[in-house]
């Protein structure tokens, strides 16, 4: 009887070895027919398919660039003048519509494989995508329902589709699968770490793809779930004939607050973390003409009639002595007004390195005082704090987009002006110091160039303007060598 037993049970077992074995090689046959499907037919980012350009914009992110523009766009500005998936910027610049996190994987193939890990990321990720779900069914629901999983998502049109192309669908896809599996393991388990893992996918995720945000909120709703549920449980025959408000307190003050806090941490860092993401700026920022990046100061003329109040030492400018220069810094002016004059008037002195940009009649004209100075109404002055160069915020404040902003806001009956809660409002691209400071040497000496040589002045002006289009709006970025 022993003997029969033993060989029914050794039966048994090499029966369920050779079903095991089965599931196994029936699994790595779909694994290497789809990736052979998927690495022979892949479409190259550059061949169009890749509709959100993530191969291209990766490519950009190497070489210091991320968006376009062009001469119709920067003069318009129109929608219409923007290429499908991208998005139009405050700098009438375009940059492509996509999650951030994207470029991070895009970005490491590229460094790793150069353009062949551009052309085979697609493949790859789908791969993964396949072997995660499939292992997650199979270690919730069994072998079987495992092989059923794999063989219906590999089977799939549009996942196939997606997988020949540079697209994050299926990456996204797998960190929710992969999220949803640790948080059934958690209400399972009660493991502390499964609950981290959960959110570690389900942020990376949203990473990915920003609507994984819907996550966090449910995430949040299971915890508290659970452990009301838990505490309802062990206390319900206690408060079987309570009333629902009291039950409701009563429950969350049995809730053990150490583990609740403890599991609660544990899903907030992996999100805590992704807003951190979000918030994060390249070392280049854009900033408004607020008070705190600048100031403004006032400008007026005294009496005229007053002789006491002119022909002093102190230097008064008006918009024509800015459209006389030929140069970015202003020595002298036409009209000086005395001490007493500039205590009787509403101008103010302005300190050495300051902007002066004509508002009036003739608008958008800069330039750079050297010594103290003030000037009349047709001014909007601005003196820029430590953490911008006055020689950068010159050439930015010359740009097209600029200049555009500047022409198509200014109003007036019998001479146009631009108000200075315009000016307050436009954005600029502002670099670290040193940035600034290379890009203005880069400037100041095709300025020289053109002085010097008349010749090739309007090719130099050109490339000029390129250049201010290129480093003033961030389009490509100045390599700093120590």
């Amino acid at each position: 009887m022993f003997q029969i037993s033993y060989m029914i049970l050794k039966y048994s077992n090499i029966e369920m070895h050779k079903v095991f074995s089965i599931y196994n090689i029936i699994k790595i046959l779909i694994f290497i027919t789809v990736a052979f499907y998927l690495f022979g037919n892949f479409v190259p980012y550059y061949d169009g398919a890749d509709s959100f350009l993530y191969g291209i914009t990766t490519i950009d992110l190497f070489e210091g660039s991320f968006g376009f523009t062009n001469d119709l766009l920067q003069s318009d500005g129109s929608w219409e003048f923007v290429p499908y998936q991208w998005s139009k910027t405050i700098y009438n610049s375009a940059i492509p519509i996509g999650d951030q996190g994207i470029y991070g994987f895009t970005s490491i193939f590229y460094f790793l494989g150069g353009h062949y890990g551009l052309f085979y990321l697609g493949p790859i990720l789908t791969i993964l995508f396949l072997i995660g779900t499939e292992r997650v069914a199979t270690n919730l629901f069994g072998r079987t329902v495992g092989l059923i999983t794999l063989v219906l998502l590999a089977t799939d049109f549009i996942i196939l589709w997606i997988g020949i192309q540079l697209r994050n669908d299926n990456i996204f896809a797998l960190f929710f699968v992969l999220g949803c599996y640790f948080l059934i393991k958690f209400l399972h388990e009660k493991s502390n770490k499964s609950i981290l893992l959960c959110s570690i996918f389900f942020a990376a995720g949203s990473v990915i793809r920003i609507n994984g945000i819907i996550a966090f909120p449910l995430e949040i709703l299971l915890i508290i779930g659970y452990f009301a549920f838990h505490t309802y449980n062990k206390t319900r025959s206690d408060l079987r004939f309570t009333k629902i408000p009291i039950l409701i307190k009563n429950i969350f003050q049995k809730i053990r607050k150490k583990d609740f806090i403890k599991k609660t941490t544990f899903v907030l860092i992996p999100w805590i973390l992704f807003c951190n993401h979000l918030r994060v700026l390249p070392a280049c920022f854009t900033t408004s003409f607020s008070p705190r990046s600048v100031i403004f100061r006032r400008f007026g003329t005294p009496d005229t009639k007053n002789e006491d109040y002119w022909n002093g030492e102190v230097l008064w400018a008006t918009p024509t002595d800015i459209t006389n220069l030929r140069e970015k810094f202003i020595f002298n002016t036409k009209r000086k007004i005395s001490n007493l004059g500039l205590e009787k008037s509403s101008a103010k002195i302005l300190p050495s390195l300051s902007l002066l940009m004509t508002s009036r009649a003739s608008i958008g004209f800069c330039a750079i005082n050297l010594e103290e100075i003030c000037t009349n109404q047709g001014f909007q002055n601005i003196i820029p704090n430590e953490k911008i160069n006055v020689e950068f915020l010159y050439y930015t404040m010359q740009t097209q987009r600029i200049q555009n902003i500047l022409n198509r806001y200014a109003y007036g009956s019998t001479f146009l002006e631009i108000p200075n809660k315009v000016v307050k409002k436009i954005k600029i691209y502002v670099p670290n110091m040193e940035e600034q400071k290379k890009i203005v040497q880069i400037l100041s000496n095709i300025d020289d160039a053109i002085e010097n040589d008349q010749n090739y002045s309007d090719i130099l002006k050109e490339i000029k303007k390129g250049l201010m289009q290129d480093l003033l709006t961030g389009k490509k970025r100045v390599k700093l060598v120590n």
